[in-house]
């Protein structure tokens, strides 16, 4: 009798040791938790696809335990919305440098504006302006049809204000102009137009000399040419 009752105090005895130790445990976690420090990064609500526009639909900001925050995380403080998946991001994941950015710095295509295309011109140094359109810049099309044809000997301002995407392979904005070697270098000038005109814009080149016509940034006037002949500025 003696013996059951020690061994009930024992059991007593070991449970309450037992509780003790947990709830000094259970103690501990939270206060580890509430000491823990916590920033808001940005993570994904969905799945986002490699080269996707990002929307304030598919992010959201998520506080996380710094000791769990990947490396290059943005915060809560960094702008997301209008970036590009680099690769494709996974919902809940966070979203790092290395996969979200700025496409139109990788690549050109993403510098479009929308619904215009792309169509690159080669001029020579007279018909380009003596090098100095830089990316950015608004010019006029003038071709100059004798130059191929002597029967059709006129000279008519295509298009106007039309904005320049890229000088060669540069398409930065605020570069200063690179200037080709020697008088002869030809430079390959591209701009954005929309699809009909960059149809003029391959016929002429085939049929007639393009000149580049450079712009006053401010001046967005266009005005109506009826071209010109030999014979308007002869009178014979």
């Amino acid at each position: 009798m003696k013996t059951d009752k020690k061994m009930v105090l024992l059991s007593i005895l070991l449970g309450l040791i037992t509780t003790f130790a947990v709830y000094k445990y259970i103690d501990q976690i939270v206060s580890e938790n509430d000491e823990a420090k916590f920033t808001k990064v940005w993570v994904a609500t969905a799945d986002i696809p490699a080269k996707t526009k990002i929307t304030a639909e598919m992010v959201e900001k998520k506080g996380i335990k710094d000791d769990l925050i990947a490396k290059g995380a943005y915060t809560e403080s960094d702008v997301v919305v209008g970036k590009y998946a680099i690769d494709n991001i996974a919902q809940g994941e966070q979203l790092i440098r290395d996969r979200v950015g700025n496409l139109e710095k990788s690549y050109f295509s993403y510098n479009i504006p929308k619904n215009q295309r792309a169509v690159t011109l080669e001029v020579d140094s007279v018909a380009g302006v003596a090098d100095l359109i830089r990316p950015g810049d608004y010019v006029d099309l003038i071709t100059y049809f004798g130059a191929k044809d002597p029967y059709n000997d006129v000279a008519k301002d295509m298009l106007q204000n039309v904005i320049v995407l890229a000088v060669d392979k540069d398409f930065t904005i605020g570069k200063e102009p690179i200037v080709a070697e020697g008088s002869e270098g030809n430079r390959r000038i591209t701009v954005a137009v929309n699809v009909w005109d960059a149809e003029k814009i391959v016929f002429a080149q085939d049929y007639g000399k393009v000149h580049l016509v450079l712009r006053n940034p401010d001046d967005k006037d266009i005005q109506e040419t009826n071209g010109i002949t030999r014979t308007d500025i002869t009178n014979r």
